[in-house]
């Protein structure tokens, strides 16, 4: 335990260096503009199937909770085989991400995925973000940006907080349904990008043990200049929520009349969710250099009692069981971007995540009673990553992109049912590249390569001291035409290799390993927004999927379409 809480230590202070590398040698350099980011933002553009989603676009969407606003994403599907109170699964590109498994998300710079979570690896819980106070999202398809983390093998999502100046001050709405559902919600807001929101909610649901009981607050207090001396914001969020897991129907009681559509195969299923969370930014701007560095941390509780199977793995006890979780997370990111020239910049990230957990899965009655227990693990792991990048203005109608990023995973595990230890680390390295053609005023053709990875998670490692990181090559051409600021059109084709595939199994509980496959798809969008205020209708005709591996779970037609 301590080599790898050493390990995690070092790694966490050669990186942060890294990636604050001198910022002096560049006051000289030529004035260069900035987008407003966060530390760990996708780079503006860097495919053509990337989706910014502005304040005026997230304003005209429906919204249930923070996750309905991926709906706007063109072939990004969201299913939910639980209440509210559940992380949700994702399909995209032809994977299924399960929780989060294949989809990275991250909330001002910081990592939501769960790495090593019982449940489902990767797993995200996005309950703890009031809608009302998302400024903005960034959706990238594809591992094509230098920012782009573990689990970013499908793409990647990026929510940033804040509260729009027009609704400074302070608002309270609240919202009744009819199947029971009272949700209430508060925001203040003030200058420099400070606010409070909070929201409770009560629901019945449309079914039977279908019922959400959620409350969660989350703020955000800026102070200073970034252009003096630098600006630091602080967010703090807290969640709790109740819920109820009907289960799954059985197809033959549902059409032979025993069962409804609405009842619950599972009428004792329950589910708690609880978490804290913060963190520190720091960001500082001059002429020719940006600098982010920010620090968070938090804890994180779940349990989740569910029978799914019904007694198809157990014939004679059932398949009930209840899994538990308690870790708490610390880390660092940081970024630091430079003009080289005129023409060149270099970017620079680096950081470090450090976990500790202990999670529990037991086989249990209809009584609750204890009937076996299946897992319980403890594990100290951590996350390091370092990348460098060059964009490059080769002349005024292309663009080029290049560089590389390095993931370091680190884990000791201990099984307390076998008494079993066990330390190790994997590793991966990820080019990525990028090229856009300014072919005409309002036409570019973008280009883009990239490797993701999926790091294995902590009970692997009891397996095999050494287990591989799961690598993803994926490459995208499209082609995207913008007449103006109120009208954007794209198209674009994809394809994407697994070098060795695993898929978490919720039927038998294991990690089932495929062997390669391959995605190949399509799709498109276009943007309307004639006016400020006035409706932007995304829509998709869908991707074509193929598969080398005839068992790979991947749909063969997705799409989805929004007006």
């Amino acid at each position: 335990m301590r080599s790898a809480r050493s390990a995690a230590a070092s790694a966490g202070s050669v990186l942060a260096a890294l990636a604050l590398a001198p910022i002096a040698a560049a006051e000289s350099a030529g004035p260069l503009a900035y987008e407003s980011e966060v530390v760990g933002e996708a780079a503006p553009r860097s495919s053509a199937s990337a989706r910014n989603l502005s304040p005026d676009e997230l304003d005209l969407l429906p919204r249930r909770d923070a996750e309905d606003l991926l709906r706007a994403v063109p072939g990004l599907e969201l299913v939910q085989h639980g209440s509210e109170g559940k992380g949700r699964q994702f399909l995209l590109r032809g994977f299924d991400a399960g929780h989060g498994a294949d989809f990275e998300v991250t909330v001002d710079g910081i990592p939501i995925n769960e790495w090593s979570n019982v449940h489902g690896q990767g797993y995200v819980d996005l309950n703890f973000l009031v809608p009302e106070a998302i400024r903005a999202l960034e959706v990238t398809k594809g591992p094509f940006a230098l920012a782009q983390g573990p689990f970013a093998v499908a793409g990647s999502a990026d929510f940033r907080t804040g509260i729009p100046v027009d609704r400074q001050g302070l608002r309270v709405d609240y919202t009744a349904g009819s199947m029971g559902r009272h949700r209430g919600a508060l925001t203040w807001a003030g200058p420099a990008g400070r606010f409070l929101a909070a929201e409770g909610l009560l629901d019945e649901g449309f079914g039977e043990n279908r019922d959400i009981r959620r409350g969660a607050i989350l703020g955000r207090w800026e102070i200073g200049d970034v252009s003096e001396g630098g600006a630091v914001h602080a967010l703090a969020a807290a969640h709790v929520a109740r819920f109820g897991l009907p289960g799954a129907l059985r197809d033959d009681e549902v059409r032979a009349g025993s069962r409804g559509f609405y009842d619950a195969a599972d009428p004792i299923g329950r589910g708690r969710s609880d978490r804290l969370l913060g963190g520190v930014g720091w960001t500082r701007r001059s002429a020719a250099t940006d600098t982010r560095a920010l620090v968070y941390g938090g804890l994180r509780s779940l349990e989740v009692n569910e029978n799914f199977t019904f007694f198809f793995l157990d014939p004679v006890r059932g398949d009930r069981r209840l899994q538990r979780e308690r870790s708490g997370q610390a880390g660092l990111r940081a970024a630091h971007r430079i003009r080289l020239g005129e023409r060149m910049r270099l970017e620079t990230v680096g950081g470090v995540r450090v976990e500790r957990l202990w999670q529990a899965e037991r086989k249990v009655s209809d009584e609750g009673v204890e009937l076996e227990r299946q897992r319980e693990l403890s594990a100290l792991q951590s996350l390091s990553h370092l990348a460098a990048g060059i964009r490059l203005e080769a002349n005024r109608h292309l663009e080029l992109r290049g560089g590389a990023r390095l993931d370091l995973a680190l884990v000791d595990a201990e099984d307390h049912l076998t008494g079993e230890r066990a330390n190790g680390q994997a590793v991966a390295l990820s080019p990525r590249f990028g090229a856009t053609w300014r072919l005409a005023p309002a036409w570019r053709l973008l280009a883009a390569y990239g490797r993701g990875v999926r790091p294995p998670e902590a009970r692997a490692f009891l397996a095999d001291r050494s287990p591989p990181m799961v690598q993803v090559d994926s490459a995208e051409l499209g082609l995207r035409f913008r007449p103006s600021r109120a009208l954007a059109i794209g198209a674009y084709v994809f394809g994407s290799h697994v070098q060795r595939e695993a898929i978490y199994d919720h039927l038998s509980g294991l990690v089932l390993e495929l062997g390669a496959s391959r995605r190949l798809g399509g799709g498109g969008s276009w943007t309307c927004g004639p006016c400020r205020g006035c409706a932007s209708s995304p829509t998709s005709p869908g991707s074509t999927l193929a598969s080398s591996n005839p068992g790979a779970p991947s749909p063969t037609f997705l799409g989805s379409a929004l007006a």
